[in-house]
């Protein structure tokens, strides 16, 4: 697994270098909320979509995100999420960054990594 997370007093960030096709399960366990996410797809000529899942163990092409953001090839993009309170996520946060938009199929991993930063609540 190639996430790290930092805690703060307030505040959590969890990095993942590698986000590529295959879900980061349960990287945030239990009710948190999610502030902003980062996604720097700076190596890429397609674009990418990050998926976060309240799910500890998301089912490839079954379940849906609760959330899904675009970022165009060769970009970096931080979303803030609901700016002073955060989205929840009640049973865990689970995320991936795929090349497919569609939930109900396959994912497919981006050709280059693609960098991700999260900030929840610690």
């Amino acid at each position: 697994m190639s996430v790290a997370v930092i805690k703060g007093a307030s505040f959590a960030q969890v990095y993942d270098s590698v986000s590529n096709g295959v879900a980061e399960n349960d990287v945030r366990s239990g009710s948190t909320k999610l502030h902003s996410v980062t996604v720097d797809n700076s190596g890429n000529a397609e674009i990418v979509f990050f998926k976060a899942f309240d799910s500890l163990l998301p089912v490839e092409a079954t379940t849906e995100p609760e959330l899904l953001l675009a970022v165009a090839a060769s970009k970096s993009r931080t979303f803030p999420i609901h700016p002073g309170t955060g989205m929840t996520f009640a049973t865990g946060l689970s995320f991936l960054t795929t090349s497919k938009q569609a939930s109900d199929e396959a994912q497919t991993a981006p050709a280059a990594p693609v960098l991700v930063t999260l900030e929840t609540d610690a």
